[in-house]
């Protein structure tokens, strides 16, 4: 884990490696035109599967139990045999395929899947900042209270609660490959990669989740409040009564026609319901009276009974 390491797989198997020598049968690697080679005849004493001297099979095999993980009495192993253990919640068993000596390639979970306990898989290790911190440097700082100071790096920064505050150890180390750093981004080769402004968003709030919900929660009762606030008041605004209209100057007002009772304020005339003044004197001087001046007298009756009158 080494800021300089150099990553690199152990031999598991004895094929498919460069040499820089040309091919020689007993030199324990198979090489092209070899079916098997256990070694020489020192190391290949006892092998049932591969002839010392030939480096092929012997009669019947199809693999060398010597060097290969899923090869058992010189016939391939069954597909429900383990070849490679697992090694954690990141690193899932292997098992033989049923078709091939050699055992599938190691593979890991994501990195960045859940395992439990607030960790998540980097390199195939079930681990996370704090502890990382505490496998590497809780022995130099006091115990398994250690934690990752800073998540903007991918370089192995610790503290803990035995140093003066505010200060954080380094070493020239950085965090596993997969472990999460600054905006949602992924440490490889101690360079964080992948960080992004949205990421770097999401990730605030899955660390200030607490207080995330709670203004979320205010700023909702907030808007509630408003919303039902407006109903109340609409719902008033509709019941409340219409403001009777300011009275006309001028306007002439009549009783009610006959047949109805009571009174239901003053109300303007309709001309058709309105009803002609007394005879007499009106505003504007004399009013005509309604019915036509009687005839003048123009017979001896007429005019020994009425007398006759003169209008102005």
């Amino acid at each position: 884990m080494g800021r300089n390491s150099v990553r690199s797989d152990c031999l598991v198997n004895n094929r498919g490696v460069v040499t820089i020598t040309g091919s020689q049968c007993g030199n324990g690697i198979v090489e092209e035109g070899e079916d098997c080679d256990c070694g020489g005849e020192a190391s290949c004493r006892g092998n049932p599967c591969c002839d010392a001297r030939t480096c092929k099979f012997k009669a019947n095999a199809v693999c060398d139990d010597s060097n290969e993980e899923c090869c058992e009495n010189c016939q391939y192993k069954s597909s429900e045999s383990v070849c490679r253990a697992s090694t954690g919640p990141c690193d899932p068993e292997e098992k033989c395929t049923g078709k091939s000596p050699n055992c599938p390639p190691d593979k890991n979970k994501p990195d960045g899947e859940s395992c439990g306990n607030g960790l998540a898989c980097a390199s195939g290790q079930c681990t996370s900042r704090d502890r990382q911190c505490q496998m590497l440097m809780g022995s130099l700082l006091g115990g398994n209270d250690t934690y990752s100071c800073d998540d903007r790096t991918c370089t192995l920064t610790c503290s803990s609660p035995s140093l003066p505050p505010n200060t954080c150890s380094s070493l020239n180390q950085n965090f596993l490959d997969g472990t999460p750093c600054t905006a949602g981004g992924r440490c490889k080769n101690g360079v964080c990669e992948g960080s992004s402004f949205g990421r770097e968003v999401k990730s605030w709030i899955d660390n200030n989740r607490s207080l995330v919900i709670g203004l979320a929660a205010g700023i909702g009762g907030l808007l509630l409040l408003s919303i039902l606030s407006c109903i109340v008041r609409r719902c008033r605004t509709r019941r409340r009564p219409k403001s009777m209209a300011p009275m006309t100057q001028g306007a002439v007002f009549s009783p009610p026609p006959p047949g109805l009772s009571g009174w239901r304020g003053q109300q303007p005339a309709d001309p058709l319901m309105s009803y002609p003044p007394q005879q007499g004197y009106g505003p504007g001087g004399p009013i005509d009276p309604p019915f036509p001046p009687p005839a003048y007298g123009s017979t001896a009756a007429a005019r020994g009974r009425m007398p006759s009158v003169r209008y102005a």
